[in-house]
C-alpha cells in the first residue's frame, strides 16, 4: 500500500495535457543525462522562442481567489511475484476547488488557501457500484477540506503544506486529493523569453521517505498579463533505495529497485492565484518493490499506475467571471525604481499628429462643481480582532466645489476645494443602524477644503489643509483631490496624441519609511479646455529599519489604474475612474507583544461634473 500511495501522489503532482506527438516524449535515457546536468530545481534554456523576450513570473495578489472543477481517473494494476492481483479501477472523483492568495511575502513567494467542496463521484465509471458506494462514504468528510501552499514567483513549491480535515476523515484519501492544488508544479526560467520557448528543468522532492526526481521539458505556448500556458513532457525517476521500516513490520526490509514513469501535456495557469485554470493531466508510471523478512523468501511486487485529471472552469463560469483589482507589477516596478533617478521625469513617446506643449491654463473665473462616489471593498484581513464583514464600508458620495483663487503669477496658480455635500449611498445588503452610522460619520466631512499651490506643468507646492468636522472613517477621498493618485504632472516637450511619459518621487519619513511612487501616463484626448490621460500610479513603502515600531506600517503597495479628463483652468480632474489596490502590512504592539496584520482592498473613485 505504500507504494500505492507514492503513486497516487505522483499523479496528483505532475501537470500535463497529451497534444504533443508520442515521439516528442523524453527518453528514460534522455532523462537520466538531463539530470546529470541539472542542478536540483534549476531551468535549462533550449530556445528562447519568436518575438520580443519577456520575463514570465506568476503575480500574485493578495486577496485574489479563483476556481476550478478537478476530474481525476485513477487506474492501478499490482502483480505480485508475477500474479496479477485484483484490478483497482478506482472510482471517478471530482471536486471543486477554490483556491484564494492570503499572503504575499516581500520576496513575491506566496501563500495560498485551496478549500475542495461538492466532492462527489462521477458517475458511469468502470468502477463497481460497491467501489463507488465505499468512495461516496469516504469522500462525504471530505467536504469543506482546505490544503496551504507556499509557491515562488516562479512556481517552484516551497516546502509547506498543510491539509485541513474535519477528525473523522480518510487523511491518506484527503492528502491525495489535496495533492491537486499542487497541481502548477511548474519552474519558469529566471530568464526573459516569448512563446515558443523551451526549456528544461529538474525536480528533486521526497514524499513518504522516498526520494524522486522529475525531469521536464516545458514548451511556452501563450502568456499574458493574467495567464501563463506550457506544454510539458518529462519523466518520473526512482534510483533503488531501501525505505525505513515500517511500524507494523519493522522486520521487514522493503527496497525500491526502481521506477519511472511518463509525463505529457498542457496547462494554463492564473498568474494571480498560481492556480490551474484549464489543462488535462495524465501520468503512466510503474514502480518494482521487493520485501523480504527473516520469515519470508524474496517477494516482488510491480505496480502500475495511470492517472488522468481534467481542469476546467465551474460550469456557467466564464473568463471573466471573478472580478478583482489590478494585479501589481511590483518586479517591473522595482526594476523601473532601479533605473531613474530619486525624483524626475522621462518621455517614453512624444505621441502622433499635431505636437503642442500642454499646460494647465488657469484663470480667476475658473469654478466646477463634482459629485465623487467611492466604493471600498476589503478583499481580505488577517490577524487583529474584526472579521471582514465588520470592516466593510458602504458606498458614499460627495459634492465638492472647485474654484481658482489666485492669479497665475511665476508659472504658479492656486485652486480651492470644499466640500458641500456628502452621503451614504443606500444599499439593501447593510443594516439599517449600519448605514446611519456611517452616513453621520460621512456627513461630518462637509465644510472640509484645501488649498493647492500649483506650476501650470502640474506639480503641487503647496498644500494647506482644514479638516473641519472630519470623519474617522477612512478610507475617504474629500476635498483633498489628491487622492486615488489623480495628480498630473505634464513634460516639458510637445505632446501628441498618444504621448506617453513617466514620473518618479522619492519620500523619505521621520518614522523610517521610504516611500516611491511611481505615475505612468498616456494623452488619450485634448481640447482647448480640457484634456485626458490613461494613468497607472505605482506606489511602493518599505520601511528601512524593520526594528523601529514608532510606525505601525510596516509596508505598503497601491496600484491606481483609470481614465480622468482634466480642467485646464482649475488644474484638477472634473471626470473619469480610478481603481486602487491596496496591500498594507501593520504591525501592533500591545503590552509589548507585536502582532501582524495583513489587509488588501480596493477603492474604486468615479468623477464625473456635477448637473
Amino acid at each position: 500500500m505504500r507504494t500505492l500511495c507514492i503513486l497516487a501522489t505522483l499523479a496528483a503532482l505532475t501537470l500535463t495535457r497529451p497534444t504533443l506527438a508520442q515521439d516528442a516524449l523524453l527518453s528514460d535515457q534522455q532523462a537520466r543525462e538531463l539530470a546529470e546536468t541539472l542542478e536540483h530545481a534549476d531551468t535549462l534554456i533550449v530556445s528562447r522562442g519568436e518575438g520580443r523576450p519577456r520575463l514570465y513570473t506568476l503575480a500574485p495578489l493578495a486577496g485574489y481567489s479563483t476556481s476550478y472543477r478537478a476530474t481525476q481517473y485513477l487506474s492501478v494494476t499490482r502483480l505480485f511475484d508475477g500474479v496479477p492481483m485484483a484490478g483497482s479501477e478506482l472510482p471517478t472523483h471530482t471536486a471543486l476547488v477554490t483556491s484564494t492568495v492570503r499572503k504575499v511575502m516581500d520576496d513575491r513567494s506566496f501563500v495560498a488557501d485551496s478549500v475542495f467542496t461538492e466532492l462527489g463521484v462521477a458517475e458511469n465509471t468502470d468502477a463497481t457500484d460497491a467501489a463507488n458506494q465505499g468512495m461516496r462514504a469516504l469522500i462525504a468528510p471530505l467536504e469543506g477540506m482546505s490544503s496551504v501552499r507556499t509557491l515562488s514567483e516562479r512556481g517552484l513549491p516551497i516546502p509547506h503544506d498543510d491539509v485541513r480535515t474535519k477528525p473523522a476523515a480518510d487523511k491518506d484519501l484527503a492528502k491525495r486529493i489535496a495533492q491537486i492544488a499542487l497541481l502548477p508544479m511548474y519552474i519558469l526560467p529566471d530568464e526573459p523569453v516569448a512563446p515558443g520557448a523551451v526549456w528544461h528543468a529538474r525536480r528533486d522532492f521526497n514524499e513518504d521517505n522516498i526520494q524522486q526526481t522529475l525531469i521536464l521539458s516545458y514548451t511556452l505556448t501563450d502568456a499574458n498579463d493574467d495567464t501563463i500556458s506550457l506544454s510539458v513532457n518529462g519523466r518520473y525517476l526512482l534510483e533503488e533505495q531501501t525505505l525505513p521500516p515500517s511500524p507494523q513490520m519493522p522486520e521487514m526490509v522493503t527496497t525500491i529497485t526502481d521506477g519511472t514513469g511518463s509525463i505529457l501535456g498542457e496547462l494554463t495557469i492564473d498568474r494571480r492565484s498560481g492556480a490551474p485554470t484549464h489543462g488535462f493531466v495524465r501520468t503512466d508510471a510503474t514502480v518494482n518493490v521487493t520485501a523480504k523478512s527473516p520469515e519470508t523468501s524474496r517477494s516482488t511486487i510491480e505496480q502500475r499506475l495511470f492517472s488522468e485529471i481534467t481542469i476546467s472552469r465551474p460550469e456557467g463560469e466564464d473568463e471573466a467571471a471573478s472580478t478583482h483589482p489590478p494585479r501589481p507589477s511590483v518586479p517591473d516596478l522595482d526594476r523601473v525604481i532601479a533605473g531613474m533617478p530619486d525624483s524626475g521625469s522621462l518621455l517614453l513617446s512624444s505621441g502622433v499628429g499635431d505636437k503642442s506643449e500642454l499646460r494647465y491654463t488657469p484663470s480667476l473665473d475658473a469654478a466646477r462643481t463634482i459629485s465623487v462616489t467611492t466604493k471600498f471593498e476589503l478583499l481580505d484581513y488577517e490577524g487583529g480582532v474584526g472579521t471582514m464583514e465588520q470592516a466593510a464600508i458602504p458606498d458614499f458620495e460627495q459634492t465638492i466645489a472647485l474654484a481658482t483663487q489666485a492669479a497665475p503669477g511665476n508659472g504658479t496658480f492656486s485652486v480651492f476645494t470644499r466640500v458641500t455635500d456628502a452621503g451614504i449611498v443606500e444599499d439593501p445588503a447593510f443594516d439599517a443602524r449600519l448605514l446611519q452610522t456611517f452616513d453621520v460619520g460621512i456627513k461630518r466631512l462637509v465644510g472640509q477644503q484645501y488649498n493647492y499651490t500649483l506650476t501650470t506643468r502640474g506639480e503641487v507646492l503647496e498644500r494647506i489643509g482644514q479638516e473641519a468636522n472630519a470623519s474617522r472613517i477612512r478610507p475617504t477621498p474629500t476635498a483633498d483631490i489628491e487622492f486615488a493618485g489623480t495628480s498630473c504632472v505634464l513634460p516639458e516637450a510637445p505632446l501628441g496624441i498618444g504621448a506617453r511619459w513617466r514620473t518618479l518621487e522619492k519620500l523619505s519619513h521621520l518614522t523610517g519609511m521610504t516611500t516611491h511612487v511611481l505615475r505612468d501616463f498616456e494623452l488619450v484626448a485634448i481640447t482647448d479646455d480640457t484634456f485626458t490621460v490613461k494613468i497607472k500610479h505605482s506606489k511602493i513603502a518599505r520601511l528601512d529599519d524593520e526594528k523601529n515600531l514608532t510606525s505601525p506600517l510596516r509596508s505598503l503597495l497601491a496600484v491606481c489604474e483609470g481614465e480622468l479628463t482634466y480642467d485646464r483652468a482649475l488644474g484638477r480632474p472634473v471626470e473619469g475612474s480610478m481603481v486602487t489596490a491596496s496591500w498594507l502590512t501593520l504591525q501592533m504592539v500591545t503590552l509589548g507583544k507585536a502582532q501582524m496584520l495583513q489587509q488588501a482592498g480596493a477603492t474604486t473613485v468615479t468623477i464625473e461634473l456635477a448637473q
